[in-house]
C-alpha cells in the first residue's frame, strides 16, 4: 500500500512489501510532513514566549524570581528556537532511528543501508502519526488552545495522563513512557529491523528497549532534580 500505511494493521506484510520493494522515500515524507503540520498547527495556536515565561517562572528556586527579568530579554530567541526545533522533530528522529536501525545491522551481520534504515523507521512512526493528527480534532474542542503542559497529557493514552499529575512530576514522567502509541512504534521498530535489516528479533529488541529505558531513566531523573532543586530553594 502506498507510504506503507498498512504497517498499521498488517506490519508483516508491509515490512515482507518494503523488502522486496524498498521505496523509503513515501513513508518518509508522509510521516515528515504530517509530523511538521501537526506540531506547527498546535505550537502557531498557542503564545509560546507566555508559555515558556510561566513554566521558568514556577521553576525559579523562591528568593530568585530577579532571574526572570533576565530572561525576558531572551525569551523571544528561545521561544524561536524551541518553536525550530520542535518543527524539526520529525526529522531528526528519523535520521536518528534509521542510523540506529542501520548500525544494528551491521553489528549484527545484518542487511540492507541506511535508506533500509530511514525506510523502516518512517513506517515504524505511522502510530506517532495517527496520535499526531487524533491530537487536532481534540485540541479542537478546548476552550483556549491547549499549551506545552497540556498537550503532554492531551490524549488519554498513557497512565500518566489519568493522575492529574503536574508533567514534571517525575511520577509523570515515568508513567508517559507507557504510551500506548510509543510502544506500538518500538514493536513495529523491532520488528521491522528484524524482518528488513535482517536482524534477529531479541537482539533488536535489547538494544531498542535498552535505549528506551535509559532514555526514560535520565527523563525521571531529571524531573527529580529538577523537583529537589524546587524544594532546596
Amino acid at each position: 500500500m502506498f507510504a506503507g500505511i498498512n504497517v498499521l494493521w498488517e506490519p508483516k506484510q508491509a515490512f515482507d512489501a518494503f523488502k522486496e520493494r524498498p521505496k523509503w522515500l513515501a513513508p518518509l515524507l508522509v510521516v515528515v510532513l504530517v509530523g511538521i503540520a501537526t506540531t506547527a498547527f498546535h505550537f502557531l495556536r498557542m503564545d509560546i514566549s507566555a508559555e515558556l515565561l510561566e513554566s521558568m517562572a514556577a521553576n525559579l528556586p523562591e528568593g530568585q524570581e530577579d532571574g526572570l527579568d533576565k530572561m525576558e530579554g531572551m525569551i523571544g530567541v528561545i521561544a524561536a528556537v524551541t518553536t525550530t526545533l520542535a518543527v524539526l522533530g520529525p526529522i531528526i528522529r528519523l535520521l536518528v532511528i534509521g542510523f540506529l536501525a542501520w548500525l544494528i545491522s551491521k553489528i549484527f551481520a545484518g542487511e540492507g543501508g541506511f535508506t533500509d534504515g530511514l525506510g523502516v523507521a518512517a513506517m515504524a512512526s505511522m502510530p506517532l502519526m495517527v496520535a499526531g493528527l487524533l491530537s487536532v480534532p481534540i485540541a479542537l474542542g478546548y476552550a483556549e488552545p491547549p499549551g506545552l503542559e497540556e498537550l503532554q497529557s492531551m490524549l488519554k493514552t498513557h497512565p500518566g495522563a489519568w493522575l492529574g499529575l503536574d508533567t514534571k512530576h517525575p511520577a509523570f514522567v515515568a508513567f508517559a513512557q507507557f504510551d500506548v502509541f510509543q510502544l506500538w512504534a518500538l514493536v513495529l521498530l523491532i520488528l521491522g529491523t528484524a524482518r528488513v535489516m535482517a536482524v534477529p528479533a531479541m537482539k533488536a529488541a535489547m538494544v531498542f528497549v535498552g535505549i528506551k529505558i535509559a532514555l526514560a531513566s535520565m527523563g525521571v531523573m531529571g524531573a527529580m532534580a529538577g523537583q529537589l532543586a524546587q524544594q532546596v530553594g
